[in-house]
């Protein structure tokens, strides 16, 4: 009788780390990566991969509407194209730096995604670079 007893027992602990994982799985779902890239295309395929690795993805398709959905969404990701209408990938890291304040406690990490390479473009502030 006591070995049913350990076994109960142990059954008990196994559905709370189940519940632990599914809480954990369930909270990188709800992160939210922004994508800023005015090339719909490419913009589509950097959303299948951050919703493929299970984050939910916002698109704009300038910088302008960019800085204007990471002051609203705060999200906690940011990818960006460098060359873009309104507001350029340059332009719109230095707005989100200058409006850090209205998203929180920080800026959020920020993946400039570009086919062009200028010196401007590499002190323009992101954290990660990657080519296309």
């Amino acid at each position: 009788m006591s070995g049913a007893g350990k076994g109960a027992k142990h059954a008990h602990h196994e559905p709370a780390a189940e519940t632990a994982a599914d809480q954990e799985e369930s909270s990188a779902e709800e992160a939210l990566v922004l994508i800023v890239e005015d090339e719909r295309p490419i913009a589509d395929a950097i959303r299948l991969v951050v919703e493929d690795a299970g984050y939910t993805a916002l698109l704009a398709y300038n910088g302008s509407k960019g800085l204007e959905l990471a002051l609203s969404a705060h999200p906690d990701l940011i990818t960006t194209d460098y060359m873009m209408p309104g507001l350029n990938g340059g332009e719109l890291i230095a707005a989100l730096r200058a409006n850090a304040a209205n998203m929180g406690a920080s800026v959020p990490p920020i993946i400039m995604i570009s086919a062009v390479t200028s010196p401007q473009m590499h002190r323009s502030g992101y954290d990660r670079f990657l080519d296309k």
